[in-house]
């Protein structure tokens, strides 16, 4: 099993989701670990904080408590982790990834920061660790990526130099909000840009070809997902 860690102190659940969404229609088992502020993916599943067993939706597994999953049984674990949540203690193995995300939002950008500072001091194994910056929401009139990596290079990580980056798009969040309110993944309509995004993330995170990950992305979109 490879373990993806999503870091960050924004809601990044629509990029977790379309990744998750595609892992599985590319044939993996995949579980999705809510460590969000709150337990944000309750609201989602329809299921109360206080039950943690492993609930289906939409072709994978989400849970709030690894300890209740057969881990053995999935290829992948994607963890999506807020900054409220300080005790993400896990085994890192070499093919583990690590992912950053965040907006250009200069409070939430700031929040991640410190609260990644702190994750290093805690645990040592991160030291090192290369991890995949991405941006989301992200706006033309504010272009600070260059000032946020400088802000990240402080930090014991090994940084990525291509920076994902996904620009903000009006039809994105209505897409985003019919899902959530269906109960569906829909990723036909997304923008481009973010398309590209997302095959660009996989390809990173797997090491897959870009055609492989086109294919899955158009067997998504056949099937109305």
């Amino acid at each position: 099993m490879k373990q993806w860690l999503f870091m960050g102190g924004c809601d990044k659940r629509d990029l977790v989701l379309y990744t998750c969404k595609l892992m599985a229609l590319g044939g993996s088992k995949v579980l999705l670990v809510d460590w969000t502020d709150g337990h944000m993916y309750r609201y989602l599943t329809n299921t109360g904080i206080e039950e943690l067993a492993v609930t289906e939706y939409n072709g994978f597994d989400i849970t709030w408590s690894p300890e209740d999953a057969e881990l053995a049984e999935y290829n992948y674990c994607l963890y999506d982790i807020g900054t409220a949540n300080e005790s993400i203690d896990m085994q890192l193995e070499g093919e583990d990834r690590l992912v950053w995300v965040s907006t250009p939002d200069h409070c939430e950008l700031g929040r991640s920061i410190e609260w990644l500072h702190n994750i290093c001091k805690q645990y040592p194994q991160f030291h090192g660790r290369e991890i995949q910056p991405v941006f989301i929401r992200a706006l033309d009139s504010i272009r600070n990526h260059d000032y946020t990596l400088d802000l990240l290079t402080e930090l014991p990580l090994v940084w990525r130099e291509k920076m994902i980056s996904i620009p903000w798009k009006e039809e994105n969040e209505e897409i985003r909000l019919s899902n959530e309110h269906t109960g569906m993944i829909r990723m036909k309509r997304i923008s481009r840009a973010y398309k590209q995004a997302l095959i660009g993330l996989v390809r990173e995170l797997t090491g897959w070809a870009h055609t492989e990950v086109w294919s899955v992305f158009r067997h998504a979109e056949r099937r109305g997902a």
